[in-house]
């Protein structure tokens, strides 16, 4: 009896005194390490920009990946810049936000005086620029063509597509409810899914590309002229409200907003970045 219990004991030792994490009892997984000490997530990050209250920084191991980090209680800010590697320790929970953002941030080492990763423009521009600093002017809009001057005196300088959509308001569908909208096809593409006015791209009359060859002209380091001429593509517009739609590198786009009366006429110009 004595020999079975101290068989048990020893088999007991055994399993509980077997490893089951490596030496320093950190576990990896998805480039995230997380001590299972005391079960706060690392992950390692590059300053993009400190602001009062939060780091906007971009993920090591995926430097197309911005991240918003918090300040935990007693940090100072002033202790951060741009460029500098850090350690973020958190408690493994993010916000499903952009940029992605971390809960519970009880502490932010510095690692590096300078990281290894490059900071991408798009995150500069996310961190830095603002629509504010972006003006749009129309110099001419006829049936057939737009010429505008965009002028950007970001440091950062958003990017301005080649390509651009006309789209006309669809007076039959203005109060609509989204379910009931017609679906759309071929050459109609709705640009707006709710209740409120509604807005179809312009029938084409060819395949040509919607883009602006050879009439982009940047006169300064700020300030880009274009113009685009649309006749081989949609032709000369009739009589209705419409949309001349530019897109950018970021989450907007420059639009022109414009009338053609009966007459042929333009009136009614109005520019937003929305």
């Amino acid at each position: 009896m004595v020999v079975l219990i101290v068989l048990i004991l020893i088999l007991l030792g055994v399993k509980f005194l077997s490893p089951t994490e490596n030496e320093d009892n950190e576990m990896q997984t998805n480039s995230v390490s997380f001590d299972a000490n005391d079960a706060v997530a690392t992950i390692n990050a590059v300053v993009v920009k400190v602001n009062d209250s939060d780091l906007i920084a971009i993920r090591v191991d995926n430097p197309d990946t911005l991240i918003d980090v918090s300040y935990p209680d007693n940090v100072n800010k002033d202790d951060f810049k741009q460029g500098q590697e850090i350690t973020v320790y958190y408690n493994g929970s993010t916000l499903d936000s952009y940029p992605e953002r971390f809960q519970n941030v009880e502490k932010i080492e510095v690692i590096k005086d300078k990281g290894d990763v490059d900071i991408p423009n798009s995150a500069l521009r996310y961190a830095y620029s603002s629509r504010d600093n972006v003006k749009v002017s129309v110099d001419e809009i006829t049936k057939s063509k737009i010429s505008l001057t965009i002028t950007d005196n970001n440091e950062y300088k958003y990017e301005y597509s080649n390509e651009y959509k006309l789209y006309k308001k669809n007076k039959d569908n203005e109060q609509a409810e989204a379910p009931n909208m017609p679906v759309a096809t071929g050459n109609t593409t709705s640009s707006f899914d709710g209740t409120g006015p509604v807005w179809d791209e312009v029938t084409k009359v060819s395949n040509a590309s919607n883009e602006i060859a050879g009439n982009v002209e940047n006169t300064d380091d700020s300030t880009t002229k274009m113009t685009a001429d649309w006749t081989s593509i949609y032709g000369e517009l009739s009589e209705g409200d419409y949309e001349f739609v530019l897109d950018t590198s970021e989450a907007f786009s420059v639009i022109v907003y414009f009338t053609v009366n009966s007459n042929g006429e333009i009136s009614n110009i109005n520019t937003s970045l929305s």
